[in-house]
């Protein structure tokens, strides 16, 4: 323990407010979602209050929760090598998607122009079909590209994969095909369809 609370220099409060505000926007999305608002708030409300030893626990809690933003930090103390990074891509991943559920707030509640959210006039066709559907549908390639790209998101906030990914450009995965298994991508969608609504449109009428 004395090793990682070592490293809580690395912990930048600042940037942990800021995401704080991203993740406030999500909270609603799942209960994985709350849970990490929930961590992340404590962490910057009442750090000064805690513990060095309580502050690492509560940031391998919160760390155990983004893992899926973070496929090449393999613990909690790369994590806190490099917390800035770190915080810096979940925000970037989640930023557009928290944006988008202020929009709706902003709008009271109606999407007004589906061209303007998340993933266009294609995810609102798809998602207004969805949630009337009584079984899987045919998912576009739009679709299906806006998850790829959102990856990381669509895995925090549901808790499973979705069975399609982008391949890499690096290593021996360079010529690989992505990866998409439209089975598992149907039955995902499926099961996960009002975690995804609330995450795109937080709760717009479609």
């Amino acid at each position: 323990m004395s090793d990682l609370t070592d490293k809580l220099d690395n912990v930048n409060w600042r940037k942990t407010a800021n995401l704080v505000k991203k993740l406030d926007d999500l909270k609603e999305v799942s209960e994985r979602t709350r849970d990490t608002f929930e961590v992340f708030d404590r962490l910057n409300s009442a750090h000064g209050s805690m513990d060095p030893e309580d502050q690492v626990r509560l940031l391998a809690d919160g760390f155990e929760l983004v893992t899926d933003f973070l496929p090449d930090v393999p613990g909690v103390s790369q994590f806190l090598d490099m917390y800035v990074e770190a915080i810096n891509a979940i925000a970037d991943a989640i930023g557009g998607l928290a944006d988008a559920i202020r929009k709706h707030d902003a709008r009271g509640g109606m999407v007004m122009h589906p061209g303007a959210w998340p993933g266009g006039w294609p995810m609102y066709k798809f998602m207004n079909e969805l949630m009337s559907a009584s079984g899987e549908i045919d998912i576009s390639d739009d679709v299906m590209g806006w998850v790829k790209d959102h990856r990381a998101a669509v895995m925090w906030a549901t808790g499973a994969d979705p069975g399609v990914e982008t391949k890499t450009t690096l290593g021996l995965d360079f010529l690989s095909a992505d990866r998409e298994d439209m089975a598992t991508f149907k039955t995902w969608f499926f099961s996960h369809r009002n975690t995804m609504k609330r995450l795109i449109y937080g709760h717009a009428e479609l």
